[in-house]
């Protein structure tokens, strides 16, 4: 909607880390009427099932947001301790770079930098790197392409969701989860 609500189009009981379940779910949302020939944007994860089921199911007209955070917290996966600090600070600067090209060249920076002692982190680095910058490629206004670097407008519905079914001490077979869950989102939005 145009006031930015939060709407949540549907839910699909499985990890998105399992291509048949992402798969299902987008074939859901198309078979209830959302439209495959029509450019989307799609703010992801690092799921690879959920990645190629978007591709699958929209092909190129499926413009991929990888998000930033998750981008940043996977290199540092890979780093000792004390080099958390600078890497964390100088991928937000590149991210912050209302330039792709400029973005692109802090963020290879960063990977040649970490080539030699890190090469792990490089590589972290470097997978999907195109991908976390998309937003930056659309020009789309500072505040907006803040909101869609991240998947933290979902995370945030997940928390809601955590909270709302967090005293649920037995649950009593998939139908009550569905409930719980369909419960949640609608109070989250």
């Amino acid at each position: 909607p145009v006031e930015g609500q939060k709407k949540v189009l549907g839910t699909y009981a499985g990890a998105t880390e399992n291509a048949v379940v992402c798969q299902m779910l987008l074939d859901d949302f198309v078979q209830r009427g959302l439209d495959p020939t029509i450019s989307r944007l799609f703010v992801l994860d690092g799921s690879k099932a959920l990645h190629k089921a978007v591709h699958d199911t929209f092909g190129k007209r499926a413009k991929v947001q990888r998000c930033q955070l998750h981008k940043i917290r996977n290199v540092k996966q890979h780093l000792p301790k004390e080099l958390h600090a600078s890497v964390d600070r100088a991928m937000r600067q590149a991210y912050k770079s209302s330039e792709l090209k400029t973005a692109e060249k802090l963020l290879l920076n960063v990977a040649n930098r970490l080539q030699d002692g890190h090469p792990r982190a490089a590589a972290s680095l470097a997978e999907g790197l195109a991908e976390t910058l998309t937003v930056i490629d659309m020009n789309l206004p500072l505040g907006l392409r803040r909101l869609l670097a991240t998947t933290n407008s979902i995370e945030n519905i997940n928390a809601t969701l955590r909270s709302t079914t967090g005293n649920v001490k037995r649950w009593q077979n998939g139908r009550m989860v569905v409930r719980w869950v369909a419960t949640g989102f609608i109070y989250a939005e």
